[in-house]
């Protein structure tokens, strides 16, 4: 599917969706039966109209990440996931530059990682705290399949 502009019934299946004040962002992932999706797309809610702003090719599929947006919209993060191909969970920080509709960035990160996780549907669990320019990390299933009960906290670089 190329990039462009669908009215605002959404294009495609199973998807995790983060909320900023300026537009919605929805970063769709799933199966449809015959293809996986690995996709950015923005919905402008005035008109109504989702815009495509990155097609996912030659990308990892990662099944529910922990999604955040920053307040001034100019950045997605996702953390973790499943992977399905290789069947693992990942503990990997990754962002977006909504302006520039680059590719996703791993980030590095000092100090100890959070244990691989996956969270549920709609990226629930990882949040952005304006005020010390961070992330917060709450629980999760991690790789045992067990719930966690940990919160981190992520300071981006």
């Amino acid at each position: 599917m190329s990039a462009g502009v669908h009215e605002a019934t959404h294009p495609n299946c199973a998807k995790n969706c983060v909320r900023s004040v300026q537009r919605d962002l929805d970063s769709t992932r799933g199966w449809n039966g015959s293809t996986h999706y690995n996709q950015l797309w923005v919905l402008d809610v005035q008109d109504r109209q989702w815009s495509q702003l990155w097609t996912g090719e030659g990308t990892i599929s990662l099944g529910n990440p922990g999604l955040a947006v920053d307040t001034a919209g100019t950045a997605l993060y996702r953390f973790g996931g499943y992977e399905r191909i290789a069947g693992q969970y990942m503990n990997v920080l990754e962002r977006f530059d909504l302006s520039s509709g680059d590719m996703w960035e791993v980030l590095d990160v000092s100090g100890e990682l959070p244990e691989p996780r996956r969270f549920n549907l709609g990226g629930k669990g990882l949040f952005y705290d304006v005020a010390r320019d961070r992330l917060v990390m709450l629980g999760g299933r991690g790789s045992s399949g067990a719930w966690l009960g940990d919160v981190w906290t992520i300071y981006l670089p």
